[in-house]
């Protein structure tokens, strides 16, 4: 996506005469329209300076859209972010209203406020322990397979949702567990798309040259979506109200209509991405597969197409050296030929795979093809698979195993 460039810049158009000075002075900022005036013996402004709907629109340009170059597909991935953030606005209200009614507001047999305090004290303590764990367990291997860990981030909020909205039909003494799953899922969303995000952060951040502008203004473009979100649903909840819509039966279609809208759009977000870092072991292996079979390597926007976005995140992590041994443990020395074999970059036995201290990106793809082969591969066919990836547009200097792995040291000589 191009827009204009955000400077201010002025333009005087001379008009002189030998006696006096006629300057026409232009203003312009952003993408909006040009201001002008006429300088001489006095000041008169040539342009109508009260709002218009063309000005109007010149703000929005401003405060939405990124006035320096992105990635080609922001403008897509953003609308279909939009639409995402409206089904997600409409769904919380609706589980909102669900479990105000499982705390008994609006009945006669209203919880008592401490009641009502302990249930929500204990659904966010839930929330923080499971945001603690998961973080923990999970963020080192975000930022590779970014589009299915996103994925799956949102598919947690949608379980979330549902046990909030199933919470005033379910036994009383199921609420607080209820409301405690649905927080641990919310919270798992949390790391996951915040973690993912980022790496889509990192994307845009390759492509343009103004990233904060970037971030702030998909900021902004998320908090749109959500003021128009409320304001929908403000208008919903009226409608349904007059119209006599407001049943079970008519929240839950409507609920899950909106679900539907909310993985679709999700999807077909993420579909669109062209990322240039491969990232992990299966899109790696696709691209391999196409430089094999035909000879080149598929572009970013080729290899976005091929991988599918639903599915279990890229699971190929490096071995520690308990792992390795024991699959050696009946040939101990089988492992100082591996070493040999690997050069002193890996180990590789089966399609286990563990990483020697100074694994370069280079080498992790070399065990990636030796873990697949059988065997390893040789500085040739690895120099014409890098060559295919660089001229297709792919980043060469990104990892394919998660960080903080397991890194190995082999010492030799020592008593």
């Amino acid at each position: 996506m191009h827009s204009r460039r955000r400077t201010s810049f002025i333009v005087a158009s001379l008009l002189t005469t030998a006696h006096a000075l006629d300057v026409v002075l232009s203003e312009r900022r952003g993408s909006g329209a040009a201001r002008r005036w006429r300088v001489s013996d006095r000041i008169t402004p040539l342009t109508n300076q009260r709002p218009s709907l063309r000005s109007l629109k010149a703000a929005a340009r401003d405060a939405l859209v990124p006035s320096t170059t992105v990635a080609p597909e922001y403008a897509r991935y953003q609308a279909w972010h939009v639409a995402q953030d409206l089904s997600t606005q409409l769904r919380s209200t609706l589980a909102t209203s669900a479990v105000f009614q499982g705390l008994g507001m609006g009945s006669g047999n209203a919880a008592t406020a401490l009641a009502a305090t302990v249930a929500w004290l204990s659904r966010d303590a839930s929330g923080m322990v499971a945001s603690l764990a998961a973080t923990a367990r999970l963020a080192p291997r975000l930022d590779g397979d970014c589009r299915r860990w996103r994925f799956l981030g949102d598919v947690c909020v949608d379980a979330a949702l549902v046990i909030e909205l199933a919470t005033p039909h379910a036994p009383r003494s199921m609420f607080v567990p209820m409301l405690c799953a649905a927080s641990v899922l919310k919270a798992l969303c949390g790391v996951l798309a915040g973690g993912a995000n980022a790496a889509v952060a990192a994307h845009w951040a390759a492509s343009s040259a103004d990233f904060a502008e970037v971030q702030a203004k998909g900021a902004a473009v998320g908090t749109l979506s959500g003021l128009l979100g409320l304001g929908l649903s403000l208008a919903g909840a009226g409608l349904a109200s007059r119209g006599g819509l407001g049943g079970v039966r008519t929240a839950w279609a409507a609920f899950g209509v909106l679900t539907a809208l909310h993985v679709v759009c999700c999807a077909a977000g993420l579909k669109i991405l062209r990322l240039r870092r491969l990232g992990c072991a299966r899109r790696f292996y696709l691209a391999v597969d196409a430089v094999e079979t035909t000879g080149r390597a598929p572009t970013p926007a080729e290899l976005a197409a091929r991988d599918r976005v639903v599915g279990a995140p890229g699971g190929f992590r490096a071995a520690g050296a308990s792992v390795l041994l024991r699959r050696v443990r009946d040939r101990p020395a089988r492992l100082a030929e591996l070493l040999r074999e690997a050069r002193g970059r890996y180990v590789c036995i089966g399609r286990v795979v563990g990483l020697l201290a100074g694994a370069t990106p280079r080498d992790e793809r070399a065990a990636l093809l030796h873990a697949r082969r059988g065997v390893a591969p040789d500085e040739a066919s690895l120099d014409a698979i890098d060559d295919a990836l660089r001229k297709a547009g792919f980043d060469l200097d990104a990892r394919l195993f998660p960080a903080g792995g397991p890194v190995l040291e082999v010492e030799e000589g020592v008593s």
